[in-house]
């Protein structure tokens, strides 16, 4: 397993899932190693470039870690803040979930575990856990539809790696969901990979920026424009999806404050679909169909 030992440029992926029992208690785990060692935290780890997608990464790590078989009911959120971890910039995708089958036995990084009740939580939590479970607990962070598509043509493939920086490694982007009377906003590429594809605004997470942070940007060196970022939908992971790395895309609703869009080095057209009339699936880049099926099946049942 790659162990990250020193900071890159680009944040490192983790999966946590948040198991609950027939009582709505949270499962606790408490932490053998440091950082934060005899802290209680979320179960999670790593999202691998082996994993097929960040549910399968997670309910791989649930299995390394506790013995047993989870199913995933939901995501919950990401939280991306660059000192939320005092390693190094960890991106954290965070699942809702239960216990399948099986009896827990804890891995080498944790001492023990509770069931622990949503408004009695112990007061020794680790990172920003105890800020997740408020979330969940609120369900502030549950957006969009769990039972996405699935992007499931290269499962067992490799990627190309295109770059060194990410051989063995997740890459995290995040792309722009604009809304307007019924219709998305896409932007034809004009540069490889999918040269000429329509394509979701968005792009890749550096180190030392939020995910919203990332997102703000990055539409603005795309379509020259200032936006809000606002609520997440959903995270699409599927191997395959970017030929060249293995990836996690988180998507968000974003409010555009101009539309005085400007061509540049990566996209050069800009045109509105109607979410009944998206184009083909041939003509979508990075296989972002998928997403745009779902983000039309939920304005459906929406309205």
């Amino acid at each position: 397993m790659l162990t990250y030992t020193q900071q890159s440029d680009y944040p490192v992926a983790k999966v946590d899932v948040i198991l609950t029992n027939e009582r709505g208690e949270v499962l606790l785990t408490r932490r053998a190693v440091e950082p934060f060692k005899d802290f209680w935290d979320i179960p999670g780890g790593t999202l691998e470039y082996t994993d097929a997608s960040a549910e399968e990464g997670a309910r791989r790590e649930i299995r390394e870690e506790l013995g047993i078989e989870c199913a995933l009911t939901r995501l919950v959120g990401v939280y991306s803040d660059p000192a939320r971890d005092p390693r190094y910039h960890i991106v954290a995708l965070i699942y809702a979930g239960v216990i399948k089958e099986g009896a827990i036995h804890l891995g080498p990084h944790t001492t023990e575990y509770q069931w622990s009740a949503l408004d009695a939580l112990p007061a020794d939590i680790g990172f920003d856990h105890r800020i997740i479970l408020e979330d969940y607990k609120k369900d502030a962070r549950a957006r969009g539809p769990f039972k996405r598509r699935m992007f499931e043509n290269f499962k067992n493939t490799q990627p190309e790696y295109y770059d060194a920086k990410f051989f063995k490694k997740v890459r995290l982007a995040a792309d722009a969901l604009i809304i307007k009377n019924e219709s998305i906003l896409l932007a034809r590429r004009c540069k490889e990979p999918f040269l000429g594809k329509w394509d979701i605004p968005g792009g890749h997470i550096f180190v030392g920026e939020t995910m919203e942070q990332c997102l703000a940007r990055e539409v603005y060196e795309e379509l020259g424009v200032q936006c809000k970022v606002g609520a997440l939908f959903g995270v699409y992971s599927d191997r395959g999806r970017d030929p060249r790395a293995a990836s996690a895309v988180a998507f968000y609703f974003v409010e555009l404050l101009s539309e005085q869009f400007e061509e540049n080095i990566e996209v050069n057209e800009f045109r509105y679909f109607p979410l009944d009339n998206l184009p083909p699936q041939e003509e979508v880049a990075y296989h972002n169909h998928i997403v745009l099926e779902d983000v039309r099946d939920y304005f459906s049942k929406k309205q």
